[in-house]
């Protein structure tokens, strides 16, 4: 059978199994009190708790008088510790394990740690902040000082940062003494931390925000900029479909939203190419590539 034929079966087979466990396992309420039961209508999670949730990976979360258990799909209780919180906070959360650790709190999302699959403690519950796991590591705060840690617990890059963000293309912004650079997984410092801000602190295509004063600029992983510091951080609504301020100065498909001081919008390319010129109010992207620019009550459409 040819290969890409296997690899396609193998992505179906273990999408259909995840699906089929949640599929399994039904949320029921009785006499006023919540529990999970089987397709065979066994019961999973006793009936005893103000409210359940089950994730696509099979794990339950029970909640009763503000404190949470957690079950697998057969109904093993994986910590005998009663949680103030579990997973990530998040408005919409699928699966509440990533790369073989759970998020969990003795208060509500503080004195926070994580735990494996077997309900061990692999990072103490003394941190405040846990975000969620990007290239195999997840930043982590306590005490205002931020670092990484790795699926294991271990930490990998030390506590050393007034703040940090996400790794997104191997690198990671990090904050110190007011300044801003990039580290990689190494806790190489790969971009000097001369910046003032990163207005969206990401590497996407190769490239991030970088800003000094009331400026911004793009700059590729050799700390060279592709444009001049003339966009502004201020925050205005760019367009109907980015509603969220951080959505504005990263790439996406070769393309990213740049604004003026007067909140005018524009796009460039990855070479830093105005392709629709910084002069409208809104500016949004169809399905088909098409880019529509519109100006008071004028629409002007342009060719991706």
């Amino acid at each position: 059978m040819n290969i890409r034929y296997i690899f396609i079966l193998l992505i179906f087979l273990s999408g259909y199994s995840f699906g089929q466990i949640k599929s399994n396992l039904r949320k029921k309420e009785k006499d006023g009190r919540w529990g999970v039961v089987n397709a065979s209508k066994k019961i999973i999670v006793p009936f005893k708790y103000d409210y359940v949730e089950i994730y696509k990976d099979g794990y339950i979360t029970a909640s009763y008088e503000s404190k949470f258990d957690i079950y697998d799909s057969t109904g093993n209780q994986i910590s005998k510790e009663k949680f103030g919180s579990v997973g990530l906070y998040t408005i919409q959360q699928d699966y509440l394990y990533s790369n073989g650790a759970c998020q969990v709190c003795l208060e509500y999302f503080n004195n926070c740690g994580l735990i494996n699959t077997e309900g061990v403690t692999i990072l103490p519950l003394e941190y405040k902040n846990i975000w969620e796991f990007k290239y195999d590591v997840v930043a982590v705060g306590k005490n205002s000082k931020w670092g990484f840690v790795n699926t294991k617990g271990q930490i990998v890059i030390p506590l050393e940062y007034d703040y940090v963000w996400d790794f997104s293309d191997s690198l990671a912004a990090v904050k110190k003494n007011g300044k801003i650079g990039f580290i990689n997984l190494k806790n190489e410092v790969i971009i000097p931390l001369q910046y003032d801000g990163p207005y969206y602190p990401e590497f996407h295509e190769g490239l991030s925000a970088v800003q000094i004063g009331e400026k911004i600029a793009f700059i590729n992983k050799l700390n060279q900029p592709i444009t001049q510091f003339k966009y502004s951080p201020i925050n205005c609504q760019l367009s109907p479909h980015y509603k969220d301020p951080h959505n504005y100065y990263h790439f996406s498909n070769g393309i990213a939203y740049v604004k003026d001081d007067d909140c005018n919008v524009g796009l460039i390319d990855t070479t830093g190419k105005e392709i629709v010129p910084m002069e409208y109010d809104f500016v949004w992207i169809n399905n088909e590539g098409n880019i529509s620019a519109k100006k008071d009550e004028v629409i002007t459409i342009y060719k991706k």
